[in-house]
């Protein structure tokens, strides 16, 4: 199930590098954030699944640090729909979303 998970992430990345909620919509440092999670850890509990999910990785990571550089991944932005029309929107997400992804970056990195 990791597996089958991770190679989907893989396949839903965007050409510049992040995520976003459907194919051909805007990255989101949320959706970002929680993709490189789940594949750093998929790396982790799957070490040979680990060189599928480098360059994957590195451009998620890229996309992410750029958006921490330029102080864009304080700003929440809709990540999906939560019950009858209401997008589920919240301002804390963005910012424990990265952090938990760059420490599981930092952590697969120690690891290597």
């Amino acid at each position: 199930l990791i597996a089958a998970g991770a190679h989907w992430l893989l396949a839903a990345q965007n050409p510049d590098g992040g995520w976003a909620g459907a194919r051909g919509a805007a990255s989101s440092v949320e959706e970002t954030a929680l993709a490189i999670e789940a594949l750093a850890v998929a790396a982790e509990f799957l070490p040979q699944f680990a060189t599928h999910t480098e360059g994957a990785l590195h451009r998620g990571g890229e996309w992410l640090l750029a958006r921490v550089e330029s102080g864009a991944w304080r700003a929440p932005s809709p990540i999906g729909f939560y019950f009858a029309r209401l997008w589920y929107f919240e301002e804390s997400y963005p910012k424990i979303f990265t952090v938990a992804a760059l420490r599981a970056l930092a952590s697969l990195a120690a690891k290597r």
